[in-house]
């Protein structure tokens, strides 16, 4: 072989050692961590009961009842119901997502207004999804409900949430859910 080739092979190869060196957890540097994703998947169910999908429609309020930060008012409940749980589960609970061109606030944890931007759209609000009072940040999983008869009602809301001195106009924004087996 050709000492070109040589130092071309060698040449390519040298990056290549590189990163497994960094792979290797013992030889990271101080700018460099690992990350572990564990998870489990389950073979039990259950089935949703009636419709899957909803349409809340919050109350139409006054800027006025959101004009500060961090202002919550006009929640609305909506239930989403399991029944045909395997015999099992003990408890459920649902995992919240942002999908459909709604954006998750890093920051509040809330649903952004979908709308933003429109010429018609409210500014500085944003949709809040609770459990029992309590705020569900998207990306978590709600506190788990107990099965009754391998069924369950689990109760949530929706409410509006603002970030400034909210403006007159319309918000959408959608969230997916999943079921989930604590």
């Amino acid at each position: 072989m050709s000492k070109y080739k040589v130092l071309l092979c060698t040449a390519l190869l040298f990056p290549l050692s590189q990163l497994a060196q960094a792979a290797d957890p013992t030889k990271l540097t101080d700018q460099q961590g690992i990350i572990t994703f564990t998870g489990a998947l389950t073979g039990e169910t259950c089935e949703i009961v009636g419709d899957r999908n909803f349409n809340v429609l919050l109350p139409k309020l006054s800027i006025s009842t959101l004009k500060e930060s961090g202002s919550e008012a006009g929640s609305k409940e909506f239930i989403i119901s399991v029944q045909n749980c395997s015999s099992t589960l003990k408890n459920i609970a649902v995992h919240f997502e942002a999908v459909g061109g709604s954006d998750k606030d890093s920051v509040t944890g809330n649903l952004k207004n979908s709308l933003a931007g429109a010429t018609n759209a409210a500014s500085n609000v944003q949709v809040r999804l609770y459990q029992e009072q309590k705020q569900i940040r998207l990306g978590d999983t709600s506190t788990a409900v107990a099965l009754v008869n391998n069924a369950a009602d689990m109760r949530f809301a929706g409410g509006y949430y603002s970030t400034g001195q909210a403006t007159a106009g319309l918000i959408e924004a959608k969230a997916i859910y999943t079921i989930a087996y604590p």
